[in-house]
């Protein structure tokens, strides 16, 4: 393995062909689903073409294609993971499963939008609120670019319930009535949106002893499971909310590994048509010297913690056990 003393954290080559390969696939910038916005009130039309009006934080350039939309997204991950030193990789593969890249996604059974799929709630305590994040605060330029067009000032100390209501769909009219205003200011605003990801994974990650594994499993599931090993932290879920509560958790963990590292299934087969066949982010030799296919079957890598470790050093040099390192960042050949 290529090593550096100093090493910059960045997207591995393999993981920026994942990425360009995956936004050449189809309209990521507009477009729309089979069914409408949820949530929302008056109901918005099931043909209604969303687009995305993002601008680059660097040099201010329209992203209005997939090739500069994947530019854009490559420089996003780095920056973003210089700042919050994790690796980007993780959550870039995340990303994949979270929204496939696409800017105007939604989800058809709850408030998720966006690349990071983050539902109302969760922009309310992590962005508006500053609350379940690391890292540096979300500014008033930012959080007034999520509430644009509202007619609220969210991020005044004057009380929270009311202000809940304007972010969470289920609590009044008034959460429906913002909903697609809230849309469509979430995907003309990657960045933030971005930012919101890496800093709600610091956070989960100071819970969880940086592992990977326990990481992702309380992104999908809630922090509130989060503990030292990856085992104790899916045990706890399954004592609150018993088996069957386990299993999405479980298999969104498989399939950002097998995003990171299975290019051909070899370890994770039942999950492979989540991904694009024959690729993966380059972490393959990693995840194949801990798995097989009997172990994996069995749940036994549940003790193995093999993506997180210390938040200095990865152990064993192995950049899949640590969120806070990449090795990677020293450009191999």
């Amino acid at each position: 393995m290529n090593e550096c003393s100093n090493p910059i954290r960045k997207i591995t080559k393999e993981g920026e062909d994942y990425i360009r390969t995956e936004c050449s696939r189809n309209n990521k910038i507009s477009g729309k689903i089979s069914k409408p916005l949820p949530f929302t009130y008056p109901p918005v039309s099931k043909e209604k073409i969303w687009y995305a009006k993002v601008y680059r934080i660097d040099n201010n350039e329209l992203v209005d294609t997939n090739e500069k939309w994947a530019d854009y997204l490559i420089f996003l991950y780095n920056h973003f993971a210089n700042l919050y030193d994790i690796d980007p990789n993780i959550l870039a593969a995340q990303a994949y499963i979270e929204s496939h890249y696409i800017l105007w996604n939604y989800a058809q059974t709850s408030s998720a939008s966006g690349i990071s799929q983050f539902i109302s709630k969760t922009i309310f305590g992590v962005i508006i609120k500053n609350r379940t994040g690391r890292g540096d605060p979300f500014t008033i330029e930012e959080k007034n670019k999520i509430t644009y067009n509202f007619n609220i000032n969210p991020y005044y100390n004057d009380g929270d319930e009311h202000k809940l209501n304007s972010f969470t769909y289920n609590a009044s009219a008034k959460g429906k009535y913002y909903r697609e205003l809230l849309h469509q200011n979430i995907i003309n605003n990657p960045d933030i949106m971005i930012k919101a990801q890496f800093r709600y994974m610091k956070y989960i990650s100071t819970k969880t002893n940086n592992l990977a594994s326990s990481t992702l499993f309380c992104y999908n599931r809630g922090h509130a499971f989060a503990k030292n090993t990856y085992s104790a932290t899916v045990k706890d879920c399954e004592n609150r909310f018993g088996s069957n509560y386990i299993i999405e958790g479980v298999n969104y963990v498989d399939k950002i590994y097998a995003v990171l590292g299975d290019k051909n299934g070899d370890i994770f087969p039942k999950v492979q048509s989540y991904k694009l066949r024959g690729k993966s982010f380059g972490y393959d030799k990693y995840i194949k010297q801990y798995f097989n296919k009997d172990e994996l079957y069995e749940r036994k890598f549940y003790e193995t913690e093999i993506i997180y470790g210390s938040d200095s050093e990865p152990i064993n040099n192995d950049p899949l056990k640590n969120i806070l390192y990449n090795p990677f960042g020293c450009d191999k050949e």
